[in-house]
């Protein structure tokens, strides 16, 4: 199963031991994401580290192995889906329209 991975389902994995965490390390699913997941990631990461409790070498041991288990798409690669996702939902959540775009742009079994 060829999953979509939101961001906020990668920083829940980070933050606690979780069932997020278990299906992203564990489980048979092979996952893709955008790569403004990794912008997102930088920009909260003093608060990711904050809320689960583990800095440093261990924090970043913890993010290089879960994201081990993310295929991380260039937006060249989902660019030419970019408008046709933000009629769907840039309304809503613009910082959502890439993991649509990239939805849209790779064969998948949802987000």
């Amino acid at each position: 199963m060829i999953l979509i991975v939101d961001v906020n389902v990668i920083i829940s994995a980070l933050i606690k031991d979780s069932k997020s965490r278990e299906v992203l390390t564990f489980s048979s699913f092979i996952f893709y994401s955008p790569d403004t997941l990794l912008e997102s990631i930088e920009k909260y990461e003093e608060e990711i580290m904050e809320k689960s409790g583990i800095m440093g070498e261990e924090f970043e041991t913890l993010l290089n192995f879960i994201l081990g288990k993310v295929n991380v798409v260039k937006q060249e690669d989902y660019k030419f889906k970019l408008e046709e996702a933000k009629g769907i939902l840039g309304h809503v959540d613009v910082e959502d329209v890439p993991f649509i775009a990239l939805a849209l742009s790779i064969e998948n079994d949802g987000i």
